[in-house]
This record gives C-alpha cells, structure tokens and sequence, in this order.
C-alpha cells in the first residue's frame, strides 16, 4: 500500500504546503493529497490483501421518495426477464412472478434517480434462494458487478425488504431477481428513494502505522475526502481552512500533546452549510508511563488502570499485551469515570462526566489469565437509544493469527476486511451483522501474547479490526457495543472476559483462545428432533424417489442440470433406510458429499469399489510434489500469498489415506502421512473449495479434511502426533458452527466459508450451507472415538439435527436440504 504520509511529506516540501496553524491544544498543519484517492485504490487493487477501509459510514442528510410502484392497476411498467411469468392484474392489486426455471428476474421501467438510491419493496414468496437488485446508471448498462444481493425468507409472510444500491452514478433502470428457482414472488410495492448523503467524508485516520520500533506518536494524519460538487469547496480542520474540489482528498496533521499514556485527540471537520463531522481517535503513547495508576494483578497477569480511569494497561510476566481504552463509550465516545473502590485485583469505577447511560465499570483480575469486565447501565428508558460500548480491546505485537467466529479467519500478518474473500463492499467486516458471529468470542495471538475476548448474551454487536481502522494505530482491535433492540429493553448488565494467554513463540495458538471459550460457555444442547426417526428415513426417501431419481438413476443436486446416474452413494442410502438394494444395471462412483460404498459390498462389488479408491490416490501420487505437498493453479489463486492452502493437501492426503485404511497401499500410506506431516505448517482451514471459491477463503471442509486424514493416520500408525493434528484441526473447524440461537433454525447451522462465490456472490458469510458441516460432522465423529478435548458425538448430533430442520417438509424438493438456509429471515 501507498504510504500515504510520506507521499504527502514529498508534497509538503513544495508550494502545496499552504498554511500552519496554531490551535488550542496543539499544531494542525495541511498537504494536498489530490492524487491520494487514485493512489490508494491502485495499491489496494494491487495489492487485495491490504486494504484501508473507513469503518465510519457516511452520514446521510435526506432521504427523499423518487418513485413509488404499486400494482393495482397492473404491473406498472415491470416485465418479465427471464424465466419467469409476470401477472399485474389481480383482486388484490399485487405484481405476481411465477418463476418457471432457474434464475428468474423482472426488469422495471426507466427511471432516473440520482445515487446513491435505497430500494425498499414488500413482498411475500414459496420459492428459493436470495434476492437481487441489479441497476443500470449513465455509466454502464446490466453488469454482474452492478447488483446488489439481500436475504430473502420463503415462507409465504408478506416481509419489507430495504436495499442500498451505493452508486454515485444516475441509476436508469432496476431487475428484480426474486429468488433463485420455480416458485411464486409476489410483490405488494416497491418504492425507490434518493438518499443525499453528507458530501465530505473522513476516509482514513493515520496515527503512525508506520512507526518503528521506539519511535514516538507525534501526530494524527487525517485524510478528509469531498464526494459532491453540490456545496462550496471551503472546509476547516479543527480551525485549519482550504478549499476541496469534489472527489479531491487533503491531509491535515494534529500533532499530539503527549502528555499521558492514554490520550483522545478530538476531530472537528467544518463545511458552511452543512453539519459538523465530529470524529475522536484514541491513542495510547506506550512509551509514556502512567502515573499514580492502580494495579491490580493475580498470577501472571497485572493491569494498571490510570488515574483518571480512561483506560487500563494490560501485561503479561512483566511485557505489555495490550490495552483497555476506552473503558467504556457512549455513542462513540469515551465516558468521564472515577475510581471508587479498589483492591488487590479489582478496580470499579463509576461515571465522574455526563454518562447518560453508564453507571458503573469493574474490571477484575481473575485465575489463569482472565480479566472479568463488568458494565452496569442505569435502569431508566431515558437515553434508552444510546450505545454503549466496551471494552476496547487492543492488542499489541506482530500478528500470527486472529479470528472473528463466522466472519474472519486470518493468518500471519494478515489485515481484516481485505478483498481476498469477497471484492464487493460486503467485504468491510469491521462492524458485521451479529447474526453472522457463529461463536461469542474473538481473539488475537501475537508473536508475544494471545488475547482473546469472550461474553455471553447475544445477538450483541461487535467490532473487528486489524490494524486500528478506527484510530489509525497499529494495534488489533476487538469491541462490544449494545444493539439498539437491547437498549430499549434497559439492559443493566454488559459482562465479558478477557483471556491473556502464551504468544506464538511459546507455543499458544488460536485453538486455545477457541476451546477456552467452549470449555467456559459449555456447547449449547441440541435442539428436539423436527420428526420421528421413522418420519425422517421417510422423507429422505421422498427425496431419492422423488426430484433426485429418473431413469437414467439418481441427481447430485435437483436441478434438471445435474446429470442422472445410478450413483452407489445414493443406492447404498437407499439401502440402509429399506434394508434392499434398488436394482440398477450398474453403479457409479460417489454421487453424493458423504461417500457410501455400501453397494459394492452387498452386492459382491468390493474390489471394484477398491479399484476406484487405488485409482484416485494413485492420481494423487502423481501431482504430489517432493516435499510432500499439493498445488492449485486456477483462477481462484489470485490474491493469495502462495499456491497451495490448508484444503487443497489436505483433501489429497484424504484421500492416500483412504486408500491405505482401506485397502493396504503403502506406497499410498507413505504418500499420505508426508502430506500430513506437510500440513502441520498451516494456520487456517481454507481453500477446500476451489470449484468456486477463493483459495485464500477460509473453509469448514479444509478441517473436515485434514480430521479425517489425521485420524486414519493414527488408527494406521498409532503415532499420537496424528492424533493432535486431528484435534487441532477439529477445533478450528469450531467457529463454523452456530453455538448460540435465537431463531428456529440456528443452533448448531454451519457456515461454509468466511466469503463469496467467485469473490461476489452469493456471500457465504452468515449463509448456512449444511452439506459442509455434515462432511466436518462425519470426521470428528471418527475423532470422537480417540478424543474427549469436546464432545464431538454432540457436536455431530447438533449439526445433523440441524441439517433435518433444514431439510424441505414438502413440494416438489421434498427432503431436500437447500444450497443455503437463510436463518436471517426468520420469524
């Protein structure tokens, strides 16, 4: 990435550098940077791994309705698309879209509506899949690229749906894409509104990223950006003026006062005509002492909490891990606090300032590293809008790895929200949905220490983000902050502990942080069973005589576009539910995610089945390389920082194994446990599914994998370092699955990957895919024989009952499970 500070000091040492200024707290100077914004996005398309994204959205001034579509008297100029039939005229003056095949969609009639635009449309729909607006500007007709993808519930209830189409072009047409396959898409209005959003914008705060080591904090970098041409160009920085032409960005420097540990730099952007963009960033001078702090301490670990409690300094044997700062926040910024009763290893503070909702703050030093924090909230519905947020969470050292449970999977040196997994605007993840975090917990190991922070009470939101977006600091930052449904409600009490623990160096990982959280949360129960076990073999059954089965034999998937065949994994289910093998003239092999050979054995085919099994892993010799490992050269490489990953070996080492469990290779058991043994230098599950989404993507099947091979392998070799493999690679597979629930249809849900379809869509983030689990389901159910780190037998019950509970009850997919459930949309 572009230095953006020491392009702009190349440009302060000529005539760009146009006034100095004395303030009251300190020196604000300005650069211009007019080339900053094309730099940065040649850098960032440079380089997809880092990119500086803006975790404060603009601000939005108006919202005005442009257009509104009802349908009482037709369809008002919406036509069918593709594959579909559109019906306007009714008795109940609603547009009706019948979808006839795959991908069905309507386009409306021209418009022209300045964006960025907001489409809001009721609707109620039996059929699959999510929705879709795409748009044409004055820019671009229909591209892939121009679309916008939302979630979509298919239970027949009339439901709003709102959609951001963010565009700064004129917006000509809309195309409605309903769902994803047949069914019924009725739409009672849509209604399209142009939304005037604040025209300056504050797209990068830099408080030395770039700082070596010893170097001290002296300044705040600010790059302010104009993305209207609709107000006059003059703007101040905290009393600094110049003028900003539109898509113009300028730098202005604050230097800092330094004169404590902890310090909040306040932001003022000032345009005439327009509201103030207020904006604090929050530094922590660490070569600056605290003084007359408080320390509490217990074991390893001792946090000094400064006088004036705004914050806390976090260390483990003596070496600093990080910082609390701020304590809490109300609406983004910090809250005045007073210490009021301390001890040896707890400290609570209560509000010295204007909180408005804040009454109280503890932290407490606990055994094994633990911090407890505490904050209690006044029981009034007064202010009951306010978020409240805390504790600040930020880690410091070298990052080795990071996880945000169903959202971010990273490894060395990694920064979040980059576009290596998801290119659209879905890829800024510092604030993700709640619905999205799998696990309450979220973590950092440095090279020097691991942080991990962990609550209870969800949905609740959080923050992720590494480096600082938020304060421009190179420190990774973790928060909680309540929603606004939980404050309404007067929430008392937000508790979480901070877990302080080994670095990478001295062996601590991030499955720690992940079975710390398990072991002190407990795994939730599973939920009852949606149908009798004679209810349930019945409807798979429905399921493979019915849209799986013609005469040409059995589907992968339903869709008339996956060739039928008479696949032993189907027959062999078939099979098992009946107690009788279906008469087909011959079997092919797989056919279904869970292979089942059954087949060939009752049917006196074993050592062909075993024939398919030596081929594929002699396949596999061939493409291994010396050192053991695999590559991938496809197009889903890009961005990634090498050519192989965690899935891609590991699915190969899968299968040498099989063929040596199985059958007794040992030219393949050879080739098998070198792969393995090759594997132990990842971090991350990813790249397992490459048919389709990106090598660097983090992936629930890469650790499927790697526990199955890493099993077999022990039960070969009876050599415990398999088995730790195993396990290692079964708890990363942990943040996955949905370990809380506040839907029918959540609990023990898996997420696929930590990303998108060919970068785009669909997003896969908070989008459950079943199949994915019930393959990492059926692998540590081997583990479980041999392992009682968790209790994977519940972990496979929970992840099959969830799979029944997704599965169609009826209609033409009848004991199907769908590509993707869409908890979300539920009631």
């Amino acid at each position: 990435m572009v230095n953006a500070h020491s392009t702009a000091e190349k440009d302060g040492d000529s005539t760009n550098v146009k006034r100095l200024l004395v303030v009251g707290y300190g020196l604000v100077t300005w650069f211009m940077c007019g080339a900053f914004a094309e730099d940065l996005q040649a850098a960032e398309k440079e380089n997809p791994a880092r990119v500086w994204v803006n975790p404060m959205p603009l601000k939005v001034l108006e919202s005005r309705l442009l257009t509104r579509f009802g349908f009482e008297n037709g369809a008002n100029g919406w036509v069918s698309g593709h594959n579909c039939r559109v019906w306007g005229q009714n008795s109940e003056g609603i547009l009706r879209i019948e979808g006839t095949g795959e991908d069905p969609y309507v386009h409306g009639p021209a418009i022209k509506a300045r964006g960025p635009i907001e489409v809001s449309l009721r609707m109620r729909s039996s059929g699959a899949g999510h929705g879709a607006i795409y748009f044409t500007t004055n820019q671009r007709g229909w591209h892939a690229d121009q679309h916008v993808n939302f979630v979509m519930n298919h239970d027949r209830k009339w439901r709003v749906y709102k959609v951001l189409v963010d565009t700064p072009h004129q917006v000509r047409q809309l195309r409605l894409d309903p769902g994803a396959g047949k069914g019924v898409y009725e739409v009672d209005w849509i209604e399209v509104r142009e939304l005037k959003r604040h025209p300056l914008e504050v797209v990068r705060v830099d408080a030395g990223l770039g700082l070596k080591a010893g170097e001290a904090r002296t300044e705040v970098a600010l790059f302010v950006k104009r993305n209207a041409a609709s107000q006059a160009g003059g703007v101040s920085v905290n009393k600094a003026r110049t003028n900003i032409a539109p898509g113009e960005v300028k730098k202005f420097v604050i230097k800092t006062q330094r004169s404590s540990a902890f310090e909040e730099v306040d932001i003022k952007v000032k345009a005439k005509g327009l509201p103030d963009l207020d904006r604090p960033v929050y530094l922590h001078h660490k070569d600056l002492a605290i003084r007359d702090g408080v320390v509490i301490e217990k074991g390893e670990v001792r946090v000094v909490v400064d006088a004036e409690a705004s914050g806390a300094q976090i260390y483990r044997k003596g070496k600093l891990a990080g910082v609390v700062y701020p304590l809490v926040m109300e609406d983004g910024r910090a809250v005045g606090l007073k210490i009021v009763e301390k001890n040896k290893t707890e400290v609570v503070t209560r509000v010295a300032g204007k909180g408005k909702r804040v009454e109280e703050v503890s932290l407490e030093v606990k055994e094994g590293g633990v911090i407890g924090y505490g904050v209690k909230t006044k029981k009034t519905s007064k202010d009951a809008g306010v978020e409240v947020a805390g504790p600040v969470v930020r880690v410091v050292g070298s990052l080795e790895a990071g996880l945000l449970p169903g959202v971010e999977f990273l490894g060395k040196g990694e920064w979040s929200s980059s576009k290596l997994d998801v290119r659209t605007k879905e890829h800024l993840r510092v604030r993700p949905d709640p619905m999205d975090v799998t696990l309450p917990m979220m973590g950092f190991v440095t090279r020097d220490v691991s942080v991990g922070l962990m609550w209870e009470r969800m949905p609740i939101g959080v923050e992720f983000g590494t480096p600082n977006f938020f304060d421009g600091t190179p420190e990774h930052r973790m928060s909680l902050y309540t929603l606004p449904s939980a404050t309404a409600k007067n929430v008392t009490e937000m508790n979480a502990v901070i877990r302080v623990g080994k670095g990478w160096k001295d062996g601590g990982r991030m499955g720690d942080l992940i079975l710390d959280t398990v072991k002190r949360r407990g795994l939730p129960g599973v939920p009852k069973k949606v149908r009798s076990t004679k209810d349930q073999w019945a409807l798979c059954l429905k399921a493979l005589n019915g849209v799986l089965r013609n005469e040409k034999g059995w589907g992968h998937c339903a869709e008339a576009k996956w060739v039928r065949r008479f696949y032993v994994d189907h027959a062999s289910t078939i099979w098992r539910l009946t107690g009788k093998m279906p008469s087909v003239p011959h079997l092919v092999n797989a056919g279904a995610h869970i292979r089942n050979p059954a087949g060939y054995f009752v049917t006196g085919r074993a050592k062909e089945w075993m024939g398919h099994v030596s081929r594929r892993a002699a396949g596999a010799r061939r493409e291994q390389r010396a050192d053991g490992s695999f590559r991938y050269r496809g197009k889903f490489s890009a961005g990634h920082f090498e050519d192989t990953a965690s899935g891609i070996v590991g699915e190969k080492a899968m299968m040498l194994m099989e063929d040596a469990w199985y059958g007794g290779n040992e030219t393949s058991r050879a080739a098998g446990l070198k792969a393995l043994r090759y594997t132990r230098r990842f971090r991350t599950p990813r790249g397992a599914q490459t048919w389709e989404v990106p090598l660097h993507t983090p992936d629930i099947l890469a650790a499927a994998h790697l526990v199955k091979g890493n099993v077999m392998a022990y039960e070969l070799t009876g050599k415990m370092e398999y088995l730790v493999e195993a396990k290692r690679w079964g708890v990363l597979g942990l943040p996955f699955v949905y370990q809380w629930s506040n839907r029918p249809v959540m609990m023990w849900a898996t997420t696929p990957v930590f990303g998108a379809t060919n970068w785009v869509a669909p997003n896969w983030i908070g989008l459950p895919v079943q199949w994915c689990g019930i393959n990492y389901a059926e692998s540590v159910l081997m583990l479980a024989k041999h392992d009682k780190t968790v209790d994977w037998r519940k972990v496979v019950e929970g992840i099959v009952v969830s799979g029944e509970w997704m599965q169609y009850p009826d209609g033409e997919r009848a004991g199907c499970l769908p590509d993707g459930y869409s908890h979300k949309g539920q009631l």
